[in-house]
């Protein structure tokens, strides 16, 4: 798809994604969570009872098991369209109306992990509860936002456009910042001192800061963080990187990492006569075949003599 830019707006905005609101920009907009999946869930259950009447192993289905599980592929098909096309809709948005878009950098696959089991000491084979049950349904909503996925799409609009996404660390925190995540950092953005703790995160969608007293929404308190820390990284890209910009992008950043290779190039000295550049092939690159379809012979390797014919043939 060739690239369509779209003229600049001046704007620059961090998001924060969650599972109340999919997402809350550092103006203090929500946006909402579909929860397609939830919203189709009786449905759903529905049908897979249906089709659970039927035996897993068929040589050879009958009209009613073969409608059933059409049934269920066709809900699983209409929660997939209906999520990427509100994951299209809210990227497009935030594309047109900003320049620069900073979200946290997230690791979905950990976050949706199973808890490990945690066997008792006093009793063998037991096993106390471990709070499973209740992970489970939070991975089943973070799943059901399809967090990945909207960032991909984000990011190849923004290309597109030529926008600019930055993706920041949580876990790494400028110096001026006590640490701990985003959505428990005090924000200077709107007059916060910028303490970090973890008592100022009241309830999950309460912030208060044990430092100064600022009461806020989390959501809009991480987002907030994310925009700070997504200017961090555009400040890493000038050079020379100030010191809290190395801290905040783990010393690199587009442009630095650009001008660091030039200045290797540079002082590296000519290349030796005769001294071919090194090329890697690709891993997926197909086998070079000859005419009759075989992988051809490397010229070192003698070919294999035909054996001799027998006396009497």
């Amino acid at each position: 798809m060739p690239a369509e830019p779209l003229p600049p707006t001046g704007s620059r905005v961090g998001i924060d994604l969650g599972t109340v609101h999919f997402l809350t920009d550092s103006s203090g907009r929500h946006v909402g969570n579909p929860g397609f999946l939830h919203v189709s869930a009786g449905e759903m259950a529905a049908a897979q009872r249906h089709l659970a009447t039927f035996p897993k192993r068929a040589r050879r289905r009958t009209k009613k098991h073969c409608a059933a599980a059409r049934k269920v592929a066709g809900l699983h098909a209409k929660i997939r369209r209906r999520r990427l096309d509100h994951h299209h809709k809210a990227a497009l948005a935030l594309v047109r109306e900003h320049d620069v878009i900073g979200h946290e950098r997230l690791n979905t696959a950990g976050m949706t992990r199973a808890p490990a089991p945690r066997p008792d000491p006093d009793r063998d084979a037991a096993f106390p509860a471990n709070g499973a049950a209740a992970k489970a349904g939070l991975n089943r909503s973070i799943l059901d936002a399809g967090w990945g996925q909207f960032l991909r799409i984000l990011a190849d609009k923004a290309e597109s456009a030529g926008r600019r996404v930055i993706p920041v660390d949580a876990r790494n925190t400028p110096p001026g910042f006590a640490g701990g995540t985003p959505t428990r950092t005090c924000p200077p953005g709107i007059g916060g001192c910028g303490h970090g703790a973890k008592e100022n995160r009241v309830t999950q969608a309460k912030f208060t800061c044990v430092n100064c007293g600022l009461a806020a929404n989390a959501d809009h308190v991480g987002a907030l963080n994310v925009k700070h820390r997504a200017g961090l990284v555009l400040c890493a890209g000038a050079w020379p990187p100030t010191q809290e910009a190395r801290d905040i992008s783990r010393g690199w950043s587009h442009g630095s990492s650009i001008r660091r290779r030039v200045h290797r190039r540079r002082h590296r000295g000519p290349r030796p006569p005769g001294r071919a550049p090194r090329r890697r092939a690709h891993r997926g690159a197909p086998r070079r075949l000859n005419g009759s379809g075989r992988r051809p012979r490397s010229p070192g390797r003698p070919r294999r003599a035909p054996p001799a014919a027998r006396p009497g043939r």
